[in-house]
C-alpha cells in the first residue's frame, strides 16, 4: 500500500495526525517529528523484513497505539 493511501486510511480516524503526518517523505522527517512531539527514541524498533526493507516502528501515545512507516 502507498504512503498517500495509508495516510487517507489513518484521516478517517485521526485527521490530524493525518494532517501532521502526509508530507513526510523520508526518515528524517519521521524523526524531526518526533523531536517535536516529544517522543523518545528509546521507544524505537527497526525490524527487518528482508536485505533491503526494515519498519521503522515506535509507541507514540499513552493509549498503547504505534505507528509504523517502512523505509527501504
Amino acid at each position: 500500500m502507498e504512503y498517500q493511501n495509508q495516510i487517507a486510511r489513518l484521516r478517517m480516524n485521526d485527521p490530524e495526525l493525518a494532517d501532521q503526518l502526509a508530507s513526510f517523505t523520508n526518515l528524517r522527517h519521521v524523526l524531526d517529528w518526533m523531536k517535536r512531539s516529544g517522543i523518545s527514541l528509546d521507544d524505537v524498533d527497526v525490524i527487518a523484513q528482508d536485505e533491503f526493507s526494515h519498519d521503522f516502528l515506535f509507541r507514540f501515545n499513552g493509549a498503547g497505539n504505534y505507528l509504523v512507516f517502512g523505509m527501504s
